[in-house]
């Protein structure tokens, strides 16, 4: 997300005041969360900021109370949140994408000409879900998972390795 897109999604003039710099400031950053959480705590449900990013609900939510949440949320830390963390893990803006090709060309899984716009197109036949173990993917029978050319499977740990840690941190 960029800063003109965020800015678009804004909702309130907090969150356009600011963006309007294109700096989100640590302060500015922590003010929303406290707003945030005072939302949910002027609604009846009891919350925490976590000091290392987001929050914690004291009690399971009811569908009402999410939808309260999410309308904090809106009014408060989105679509900021995204943002700030994209341009503090990633202040260069490199496209990951572009890093996993190349991770992957290292390892030699593939050719130098296989490109990030060939690697999405395979991503998106490979389902991922969120499970309460984390993330995963899901059960695919053997002939469908897709490959990459040269026939790599999606799922082969290289493949994987490359997709969470195409720099080797």
């Amino acid at each position: 997300m960029e800063f003109e897109e965020a800015l678009a999604e804004s909702t309130t003039d907090l969150q356009r005041e600011i963006l309007a710099d294109q700096v989100i400031t640590d302060e500015e950053f922590l003010e929303l969360r406290q707003l945030h959480i005072a939302c949910l705590n002027d609604a009846g449900i009891k919350a925490e900021m976590i000091p290392e990013g987001g929050y914690t609900v004291f009690a399971e939510m009811t569908e009402a109370e999410t939808d309260i949440d999410m309308g904090c949320l809106d009014d408060s830390i989105m679509p900021i949140e995204p943002l700030y963390y994209a341009v503090r893990n990633n202040p260069k803006n490199i496209d990951f994408t572009e890093v996993i090709v190349e991770c992957l060309q290292r390892k030699d899984l593939v050719s130098k000409d296989f490109t990030a716009k060939e690697y999405k197109l395979l991503e998106s036949q490979f389902p991922s879900v969120i499970t309460e173990e984390g993330t995963g993917s899901v059960e695919m029978p053997e002939g469908e998972i897709p490959k990459l050319p040269g026939g790599t499977p999606m799922d082969d740990p290289a493949v994987s390795e490359c997709s969470w840690n195409p720099q080797g941190y």
